[in-house]
């Protein structure tokens, strides 16, 4: 974490610096960077700038309204030349859309996450921490010994809590490290984890209902034999987060989601235990066989949620799931398993 620290006080006062963040930014994406922006405030730093490609998620939108945040980001960046670019919560480059095209030509580059990213570029310098389960906390663990969390406002501050509780699905995957950062918040804004649940059970909506249960509708369940392990395929086109947490909710050990009508993905959601294996090597498995029809994935995630992406172009239902089973079956036969189906 020094030296996350010490890579950004290395950036001269006279640069830019720009924060990127995933497109349609989630509440971790964009608490990360106004910490960032705080920080850099707070040390001397003027030319800050935030983009958040699309924008910012219609959930983390609704957030910042409930707690009158008012949010300022940039649309593009007229100033590219003297920018230092700190990218976070961003698992893979493509995830940055368009604006992928500010980081050509050996533009200086920080990337910070908590996922592992796809494809390196030799010229950036990462911090990934796959111990933590938040962005946030990294930012935090690393600013707060010289900054205070009194430069944000009580409703920043829930806002920075209640994203820490989204990102770490209401702490039951959190690190030690968040859930201290959870409660210093809590402590600080004498805000009860009941607040912060109602700010977040306000926020929730029904939209993604019927996608849901086309996709129940559609699955079907797999086991492994001798170790009884339960994977799902499904397909949705929108939700595919969503549907492969319910999906583990009701039992899958592994959530598979795909969709093909623009451009092929795959999502892959695991438990843990020993079903991460099987979800490592599937993702391999995926990937090699995707590349070995032609075409050149973008991918990235972290130990127990990945994507795998082409993006672009039409493919034909039957073309992706053949692509999931036949790397399912090269997973299960290489571990010395079978696969089943359930059949109703």
């Amino acid at each position: 974490m020094n030296r996350l620290l010490k890579t950004l006080l290395s950036i001269k006062h006279n640069q830019n610096i720009c924060i990127l963040t995933h497109r349609r930014a989630d509440p971790d994406a964009v608490a990360s960077s106004l910490l960032l922006k705080k920080f850099f405030r707070h040390i001397g730093y003027r030319n800050i700038y935030i983009i958040h490609p699309e924008g910012i998620s219609g959930k983390t939108l609704s957030l910042m309204q409930r707690l009158h945040i008012k949010w300022k980001y940039q649309v593009e960046l007229h100033d590219v030349n003297n920018t230092y670019f700190i990218v976070v919560d961003t698992g893979s480059p493509h995830l940055l859309g368009d604006y992928l095209r500010y980081l050509d030509n050996g533009k200086k580059v920080i990337w910070i996450d908590h996922h592992i990213t796809g494809d390196k570029n030799e010229n950036f310098v990462y911090f990934v921490y796959e111990n933590a389960s938040s962005t946030i906390e990294i930012i935090m663990d690393m600013i707060m010994p010289i900054f205070n969390i009194n430069y944000f406002n009580e409703e920043e501050q829930r806002f920075i809590a209640a994203a820490i509780y989204i990102e770490t699905r209401g702490l039951s995957i959190a690190s030690h490290s968040a859930i201290y950062w959870f409660n210093y918040i809590l402590k600080t804004t004498e805000t009860s984890i009941r607040d912060i649940r109602n700010l977040i059970t306000f926020e929730e909506d029904v939209s993604h209902y019927p996608a849901l249960i086309k996709a129940l509708v559609r699955a079907k369940w797999y086991v492994t034999s001798p170790n009884k392990n339960f994977i799902v395929v499904t397909h949705s086109s929108a939700y595919q987060n969503v549907i492969s947490a319910s999906l583990q909710r009701i039992g899958a050990d592994l959530s598979i989601v795909y969709s093909y009508k623009n451009g092929l993905k795959i999502h892959v959601r695991c438990k843990d235990g020993p079903i991460e294996k099987i979800h490592k090597k599937f993702i391999e498995e995926a990937i090699n066989e995707i590349k070995s029809r032609g075409f050149t994935p973008v991918y990235g995630g972290h130990s127990k949620l990945y994507n795998i992406e082409v993006i672009g172009g039409k493919f034909r239902k039957l073309y992706v799931e053949d692509i999931v089973i036949k790397a399912l079956n090269l997973v299960t036969k290489k571990f010395g398993y079978t696969l089943g189906e359930i059949k109703n």
